[in-house]
């Protein structure tokens, strides 16, 4: 009977062993794989459909859309990834040292003889394209026969046009064959925009202004030194552009990194020339503020450059940064308002307070973030949104007895930062790569902003056991 009992049962324990023993799904060690080179260079890591035929090192290449090369513990893995009938297929085929060795010196030399270009990164090229194109056409085209004093209106048409299809074809026939980053996208777009307005102010600074009498509408020396000031911003800003595209190759910048510099000059720019009004240039020229502004934005590049070194933002990071300076720089702006006063000083400085801690504040939020291009424009339009959402309260609840103005301000004001607020906390949490090699962290408890009550140097001297004198100091790490 007992073994009646026990044969009947026997299903039921045999299952219950084998449960008992199969560690749980959760519990199993994963398989890690890391994806390696398929050449011996260490540059090529995917192979696609086109590639693979013009190598012609891979065997079967029959609905062949990309092949990887793996390592993990147990050795290498080939992956072929093939689509037939609609239907997504995966071979993988282990190799040992020998046959990953064989295989990566067949793909280096077939790159050599047959593909040599395979490896040039062209991520830009298509960016530097739209930025040149786009300078043709909105500057470019008219600023060349306007500076060398076309007067025939079938001349200057005709001019605008060679020069505008000159702004594609040119970068295009240049960027054939060789490497464009997006970095180097992004400085040859900083340069050239930038340089226009360089441009104008190194005239201003060079030739003064010229002063014609009232009336004098065919005032000569005027149109000269209009065309003058045209030429200036059109040599400044190709030359920037230039400057700027080969910076960037030079330096292996990345996208983050061009725009890191350019947004440094501009803070700069606009920093100099609020410094210059606190230092009491109320009463100087125009040609002034302009030096302050050249002179700033020369600063702000090397203030870029040096935080660039320390730090490894993306496009994304770095417009989050900037959202965070305008706003700052905005909210001192309508602090200054709400006080009352008309004060030039007190508005630059409030604005350039407000800017700093702004910049600072950005520089955190980002800091272990890796915020995507998409994710930053999001964060520039969520601001955007949230300014025009408290502006139209403003118009609404606004009236003429009270101070619309400071209601503008103050609402706007409230409202980019909610907006700023809101997407900013909407983005998804992804930890910061490691993106250059040799980086290193600061250990995350330490803070970068920090308020410390300190002795005098020589507060403690002379053997006194009184209580030495204290100074604040404030000092924000970078």
């Amino acid at each position: 009977m007992i073994t009646a009992r026990m044969r009947r049962f026997a299903p039921l324990l045999s299952l219950a062993v084998c449960l008992w023993g199969t560690p749980p799904l959760a519990a199993q060690e994963p398989v890690i794989e890391e994806q390696v080179a398929l050449d011996e260079g260490g540059r090529l890591l995917r192979v696609d459909a086109e590639l693979a035929r013009t190598l012609g090192v891979f065997g079967d290449l029959s609905d062949v859309r990309e092949i990887l090369l793996f390592r993990s513990a147990d050795g290498y893995v080939l992956e072929v990834t093939r689509r037939r009938g609609g239907v997504l297929i995966r071979e993988r085929r282990r190799l040992s040292e020998a046959e990953v060795a064989r295989l990566r010196a067949d793909v280096s030399g077939a790159l050599a003889l047959r593909a040599p270009s395979a490896l040039v990164d062209r991520s830009g090229r298509y960016v530097l394209l739209a930025t040149s194109t786009a300078a043709g056409l909105g500057f470019y085209g008219w600023a060349v026969p306007y500076a060398l004093d076309i007067e025939d209106t079938k001349g200057q048409v005709g001019l605008y046009m060679l020069v505008s299809a000159a702004s594609f074809f040119g970068p295009w026939l240049w960027s054939a064959d060789r490497p464009v980053t997006l970095g180097m996208a992004n400085g040859a777009f900083w340069g050239a925009s930038r340089g226009i307005v360089h441009g104008i102010g190194l005239h201003r600074i060079v030739a003064g202004e010229v002063q014609c009498l009232p009336g004098d509408f065919g005032c000569s020396e005027r149109e000269s030194w209009e065309r003058g000031r045209v030429a200036t911003a059109l040599v400044a800003s190709l030359s920037e552009g230039i400057g700027a595209l080969a910076w960037a190759k030079a330096a292996q910048a990345t996208a983050g990194d061009a725009h890191l510099v350019g947004v440094a000059s501009d803070f700069g720019a606009v920093g100099a020339v609020a410094l210059g009004v606190l230092a009491g240039s109320d009463d100087l020229g125009a040609s002034a503020y302009w030096g302050f502004s050249l002179a700033g934005a020369a600063a702000g590049v090397g203030g870029g450059v040096a935080l660039r070194a320390r730090r490894d933002y993306s496009w994304g990071d770095v417009e989050v940064f900037r959202a965070a300076g305008l706003l700052g720089a905005y909210t001192g702006i309508a602090a200054a308002d709400i006080v009352g006063s008309d004060e030039a000083r007190l508005f630059a400085g409030l604005g350039l307070a407000g800017g700093t801690a702004g910049l600072i504040l950005g520089d955190r939020l980002v800091r272990d973030r890796d915020i995507g291009a998409g994710q930053g424009l999001l964060v520039d339009l969520g601001t955007v949104a949230g300014g025009l959402l408290g502006l139209g309260v403003a118009v609404l609840v606004s009236d003429e007895s009270s101070s619309s103005e400071t209601i503008f301000l103050s609402l706007s004001t409230l409202g980019a930062w909610s907006g700023f607020a809101a997407t900013y906390g909407s983005l998804e949490e992804r930890p910061r790569p490691d993106r250059r090699e040799g980086s290193s962290e600061r250990p995350r408890d330490e803070s970068a902003l920090r308020l410390d009550l300190v002795p005098f140097p020589d507060a403690t001297r002379g053997g006194s056991l009184s209580l030495p004198p204290l100074a604040l100091r404030l000092r924000y790490r970078f």
